[in-house]
């Protein structure tokens, strides 16, 4: 499932790379993964909490309050108490903010869009991570480097050149695993790895 949902009724076209970044690049991609489930988490305790104090003040349970936060909303919550409380490991995390905010763009639309109450989790735990960024916060700066904001420019497999200075919609990073066969001691086993790709969605 894709998380690039903000687009409706705009024209797009797609394009995907892998990328290849250095072993600590991996890492930081890896832990802004967990930042999007944690924040997707987040948003769903804020909504929660918020639906909470309004069936308190008008006696509606807060699985049938009809209104839901949208991500300003989100947003919001997460500035006053939501960050401190939920993960105030974040501040000196050198992470990107606008990761957070894509995965409160993402409940907020799960919210509005299900008549279900969103599960924790979603769609950044399998099968793998997955995350978004906004347009001014990832982007092609070379034919063969994609700047990811708090990663850095990380180089690809294939040619950018007519993604640089393009007018982006979304950007989506997502990782894939694999089995590959490994042998020892007489007989082949499975080894996972995975694979982490940028997809540009791009005005037509």
């Amino acid at each position: 499932m894709s998380i690039m949902h903000d687009v409706t009724d705009t024209a797009t076209t797609t394009a995907t790379f892998t990328l290849a970044p250095t072993p600590e690049q991996r890492v930081t991609i890896g832990r802004h993964a967990g930042l999007a489930r944690v924040a997707w988490n987040a948003g769903i305790e804020m909504d929660r909490a918020w639906r909470n104090v309004q069936s308190a003040a008008t006696g509606v349970s807060p699985d049938g309050y009809l209104m839901v936060l949208d991500s300003d909303d989100l947003a919001k919550e997460w500035a006053e108490w939501g960050r401190d409380t939920l993960a105030p490991w974040l501040i000196e995390s050198g992470l990107s903010d606008y990761v957070v905010t894509a995965a409160f763009e993402a409940v907020a639309h799960k919210l509005a869009n299900s008549t279900e109450w969103p599960e924790r989790r979603n769609f950044w735990t399998r099968p793998g991570g997955k995350f978004a960024y906004g347009t001014k916060a990832a982007y092609a700066v070379a034919p063969d480097l994609v700047f990811l904001d708090g990663i850095g420019c990380v180089p690809v497999d294939g040619d950018l050149n007519a993604l640089v200075g393009a007018d982006l919609v979304a950007v989506e990073v997502t990782e894939t695993w694999t089995r590959k066969p490994r042998r020892g001691k007489g007989r082949t086993k499975a080894q996972r790895a995975s694979t982490w790709t940028v997809t540009f969605r791009v005005a037509a």
